[in-house]
């Protein structure tokens, strides 16, 4: 589940935690909390260690300008195979919103 996802990023990511467990899973309160560089940050863990989670959250994020940029910030190279999948059918999704 997405909340299951954001409490292993909150361990992952210290430096983030403090923002993500207070949002609940919430994925657009989330959004708003975090800088831009943090959401790049927890979308690029989220891709990379849970991407069904990833997904879920792209959904949300697929919404806002600044959650499509964290999402199309993921650096695909350091990805394992199941993550650039999906990296590349949010960035197919969101081509389409052109």
């Amino acid at each position: 589940s997405l909340a299951d996802g954001l409490e292993a990023a909150a361990g992952a990511l210290p430096g983030e935690a403090d923002l993500i467990r207070p949002a609940n899973a919430d994925a657009a309160r989330l959004l708003a909390a975090l800088s831009s560089e943090a959401a790049r940050r927890l979308a690029s863990w989220l891709v990379a260690n849970r991407p069904a989670d990833a997904e879920e959250l792209a959904e949300v994020w697929c919404e806002e300008p600044v959650g499509q940029a964290a999402l199309l910030g993921v650096d695909e190279s350091m990805l394992p195979k199941e993550g650039r999948k999906l990296l590349r059918r949010l960035r197919f999704r969101l081509s389409l919103r052109d």
